[in-house]
């Protein structure tokens, strides 16, 4: 039984969730959002923040920024690390717990109702509204938007026999070995002055105050990572399903030298935590009459990075004004939205997808060229930035012609 109409109910209080919410609220749009774990809650990410992600949040978030990383460093193969810096943030790291829950609490306050503990089962759509199922109870709403995630009963329902792309991540924290100690005249847009000086099994010192690791090489089509948050690092490793096979024992290999020998019992019980990253295919389906679906639940990852912040964000600024539109028009068949994602971000995701292609085809020489031509390295970043795109980068290399 139901005992409430809403306007919208949104399935997953994620970051695209949220900021519907938040964006929806705006417009004094009655809402609901089910979630099916309560907040804060333990979510595997590596919890980097691309800077054209974070210009795309309407609210000040410097509460939950962890770093401001405007540097990397590079190794392939687990070799020769090589630090690249940019004269202006790339990335911010953030806790996924505190900064899901922070995101939560900022559409709660516009007049979101959130409902915890409730996970969404399944939907059945009808001429003039749609109920969503919990195990509890059945909801009323004229739209349901899927924001639940690559597992989740929205994304499933809607995708039937559609397929995505899919990247399979392992990710482990740790702690970072040394304890942070403020610094006097290091400051940065969010406030920050922590130093994180970490050395790892062979003596080499790397400076986790405001850079990253990446190393490449490893494994076919994927990359390992280290991202600083405050007190931890975030290690893990990423590649499409068909390169998967040796993504755990190189992941395990990584580890092992990087540890340094305060942390190596640490991380000998640490939980590994696997994740599926969705990536939209041609035919992947993502909405539907009445229903619509964002970020990781609309299979809209990056194809090279994995990265999905920013598409969530972006999807769910979109999806805002195609609901509106709805109302206004008295068209919910959301043609409007799988155009504008479409002719958005599946196209960049098209580009990115031949970005990898072109990257791993010949990762030696790209390798070389990122690490040592500056001009290259600063795209790249203009990228990160959302100033440059794949496209843009594609012509530039006259790899492609479009």
């Amino acid at each position: 039984m139901h005992d409430k109409d809403y306007d919208v109910i949104i399935s997953g209080c994620g970051p695209a969730g949220a900021l519907l919410g938040y964006l929806l609220a705006q417009s004094s749009v009655k809402i609901l959002i089910l979630e099916k774990e309560q907040f804060p809650r333990y979510k595997t990410c590596a919890g980097g923040l691309q800077h054209r992600a974070a210009k795309l949040i309407p609210f000040d978030i410097s509460p939950v920024i962890e770093r401001v990383i405007s540097g990397i460093y590079f190794s392939f193969k687990n070799q020769n690390n090589i630090l690249r810096k940019y004269g202006s943030p790339i990335i911010y790291t953030v806790k996924r717990p505190g900064f899901d829950n922070f995101l939560a609490q900022k559409a709660a306050q516009k007049g979101c109702e959130i409902k915890f503990g409730k996970k969404v089962t399944g939907y059945e759509v009808f001429s003039n509204y749609v109920i969503v199922k919990t195990a509890c109870k059945d909801y009323r709403a004229k739209i349901l938007a899927g924001a639940d995630g690559a597992r989740g009963a929205v994304h499933r329902q809607i995708m039937q026999e559609s397929s995505c792309r899919k990247i399979l991540g392992y990710e482990v924290e740790i702690s970072a070995g040394t304890k942070s100690v403020n610094t006097d005249g290091l400051k940065d847009e969010a406030g920050l002055n922590q130093e994180m000086i970490y050395k790892d099994k062979s003596g080499n010192k790397f400076d986790f105050t405001d850079n990253l690791r990446l190393d490449f090489g490893g494994v076919k089509r994927g990359y390992c990572w280290v991202f600083p948050k405050s007190d931890i690092l975030s290690c893990g490793i990423g590649a499409p399903f068909g390169d998967v096979k040796s993504l755990k024992p190189y992941f395990n290999l990584f580890l092992e030298k990087f540890n340094s020998y305060e942390t190596a019992g640490n991380i000998k019980s640490a939980k590994i935590y696997a994740h599926t990253i969705p990536v939209m295919d041609k035919d992947t389906k993502f909405c539907a009459e009445r229903v619509a679906t964002i970020g990781d639940a609309a299979c809209l990852a990056d194809g090279f990075t994995g990265e999905g912040l920013y598409n969530c964000f972006r999807s769910a600024i979109i999806l805002k004004e195609c609901i509106m539109e709805a109302f206004d028009l008295s068209d919910f068949s959301f043609s409007n939205y799988y155009g504008k994602i479409n002719d958005s971000i599946y196209k960049e995701i098209k580009y990115s997808m031949l970005f990898t292609r072109a990257f791993y085809a010949s990762i030696k020489f790209f390798y070389k060229l990122v690490t040592e031509n500056s001009r290259i390295f600063s795209s790249c970043c203009r990228i990160l930035r959302g100033e440059r795109s794949y496209a843009d980068a594609l012509k530039k290399l006259e790899f492609f012609k479009f």
